[in-house]
Order: C-alpha cells, then structure tokens, then sequence
C-alpha cells in the first residue's frame, strides 16, 4: 500500500495527501487506512447542480411520484419517498457535493448516501449501509459520519 502513495511531485498526476485517517477494530480484525487527497473543490452554484446532476434530480422526482418499483433491476430497494428528496432540498444538498461525486453517482445510491448524510448530520453518530450484490462477490458498505464540523462519506467495496 505504501508504494502506491503518489510521492512524485513533479508528475502531473500527483494530488497533494491533504488527510490521514486509521480505524481499527477493537479486536485487530480489522483496519481501515483513509487517505484523502487534493484539494477542497470549489463550490457548486444552483446551475453547475441542476446540469450535472439532472440524472439524480429526475431519479428523486420519479421517485416522489411514486413512478419507482420497490427494487432497481438488481434487486436493491429504492429508497421511500422522502421530504428530503424534494428538488430544492436536493439542491441545497447537491451544492455540498463534489462535482465528480454528483457526476458519476448512480442516483439510487446517491439518495440512499443522503439519507445516511441526513441521520449523522449535527450530532456525533455514525450511520452505515451494507448493499450485498447478487451479482457479483463484492459487497459496498457505505459510512457517514461527523468529523469536525464536516459530514463526510466513506464507501468501501469489499
């Protein structure tokens, strides 16, 4: 893993290390490393959202209307409607994410992230979803939690 590490400065694809994290289970049978690299994107304007982000923002109104079936293709449940999936709710939301992030989330687990965004928001929990894929091995575990005055997601696939 160390040798991964982008120690190259001079290379145009380094990206400044710009976090550390380590997590450990209390019994050692298991420890997460968070390294978070470049730097803070700038924030997003309402028209820089409503464009990247249209294929969330049609999802979620689908989903408000009731126009979803209870499972996507692979058997994952969508999530409920929400009062916090209404359009300007999502913006607002949306305005805080990555470009990247709003870019390439599939809209079914980007709603489910905001839920798990809005359960640890303004306290000291943490909050985690398990999606088992049953069509593959691999499994995605998706944590949110409060780190200073920041929410921040954490997604591993295992």
């Amino acid at each position: 893993m160390i040798k991964e590490l982008p120690y190259n400065q001079r290379s145009e694809e380094y990206m400044p290390l710009s976090r550390v994290q380590i997590y450990s289970a209390e019994d050692d049978s298991m420890s997460l490393n968070l390294f978070v690299y470049g730097e803070e994107p700038k924030q997003l304007s309402v028209a820089d959202v409503t464009m990247t982000g249209s294929h969330i923002l049609e999802y979620a109104q689908q989903l408000m209307d009731g126009m979803l079936p209870p499972n996507d293709e692979y058997g994952r449940p969508n999530p409920k409607p929400n009062k916090i999936f209404e359009r300007e709710r999502l913006i607002k939301h949306m305005e805080k994410c990555g470009e990247s992030y709003i870019i390439r989330s599939d809209p079914r687990r980007f709603m489910s992230h905001y839920e798990l965004f809005e359960k640890v928001s303004g306290s000291d929990n943490i909050s985690v979803s398990i999606e088992v894929s049953s069509i593959s091995t691999l499994s995605a575990i998706s944590l949110y939690y409060t780190y200073s005055q920041h929410t921040l997601p954490l997604k591993l696939l295992l």
